[in-house]
């Protein structure tokens, strides 16, 4: 997640949210992936009651996260998104190497 991203999206949680949800999506997404409006709406959208609804400013919002996310890769369908491979929008940390832990020397006793 780009702190920066956050910043320029704040004026909208939803807006927040999705991005959020669109990064780690895209962090180890492997194959394209189709996610309903229904199962949207149930993570994101309770204040919704009508699905249209939610579709309509759930399109709103992800346009806003792809004015900051432009490499995620995404279409549309009547039924849903489709999520393909894309570059994370943060790159990945080299993970830390982990030494072995010595044994703590026993204290001389005398």
């Amino acid at each position: 997640m780009d702190l920066k991203a956050i910043q320029r999206l704040k004026g909208s949680p939803f807006a927040v949210d999705l991005y959020v949800w669109l990064t780690y999506r895209m962090s180890y997404l492997q194959r394209p992936a189709r996610v309903t409006w229904g199962s949207l709406q149930a993570q994101f959208g309770a204040d919704y009651a009508r699905l249209r609804d939610f579709r309509r400013k759930a399109l709103d919002r992800l346009a806003e996260v792809l004015r900051v996310y432009s490499d995620a890769r995404l279409g549309q369908l009547d039924s849903g998104l489709v999520l393909y491979p894309s570059p994370p929008h943060v790159p990945r940390r080299a993970r830390a190497l982990r030494l072995p832990q010595r044994p703590t020397p026993k204290a001389y006793s005398g």
